[in-house]
């Protein structure tokens, strides 16, 4: 897993390269994956701009998670899945969820994913049907207001709950990915 950045901070870019920065901070510190692309799953966004190189980590940011029929080893028709822990002033501002493969098997009629946080499951995304054909456009999308109640404490973990009609470790197939867009205020 990636370390996270506490602070920003800057390095003399004149006459190197972007790579050779991301190779000499990978090197000096190799749990760290470094990347500057909106579709990257990694916790860091490095920025080069004006001779600088910035580790933000005020920037929202999206982080992936893929979640299969394998992980949902609960026998109970409810699974909660730990996504991360939201840092100390986290703020979540979105959750995209979207399945490639249904989740069915084990006689299931309905399988649905929320995601949310330790007591409110689905505060941050509301039941998504993840037993329905998966398509193009079969997604979900929520984006966030943004309460006192849903800002982050220390110890927050960002959950995805399971609800199906059958125990969870029952299903036989199925495969979603989930991205939420959060920040850490500093």
């Amino acid at each position: 897993m990636a370390t996270t950045f506490n602070r920003s901070g800057n390095l003399p870019t004149s006459n190197v390269t972007r790579q050779e920065i991301y190779d000499l901070v990978e090197q000096l510190i190799p749990q760290n994956e470094l990347c500057d692309d909106s579709d990257s799953t990694t916790d860091q966004t490095l920025t080069v701009s004006g001779g600088l190189v910035r580790a933000n980590m005020n920037v929202p940011r999206w982080k992936k998670f893929n979640i299969t029929f394998a992980d949902l080893d609960t026998a109970s028709t409810t699974h909660l899945e730990d996504l991360f822990d939201l840092g100390t002033n986290g703020v979540p501002h979105a959750v995209f969820i979207k399945h490639s493969t249904p989740f069915t098997g084990g006689g299931a009629t309905s399988c649905v994913v929320g995601v949310g946080y330790s007591g409110s499951s689905t505060a941050y995304a509301g039941a998504f049907d993840v037993f329905q054909a998966a398509a193009a456009a079969t997604n979900q999308m929520n984006t966030l207001t943004v309460s006192n109640a849903a800002i982050s404490v220390p110890g927050t973990t960002i959950q995805a709950e399971f609800v199906s009609d059958v125990n969870c470790d029952l299903l036989t197939a199925g495969d979603v990915d989930i991205w939420v867009l959060y920040s850490e205020c500093y």
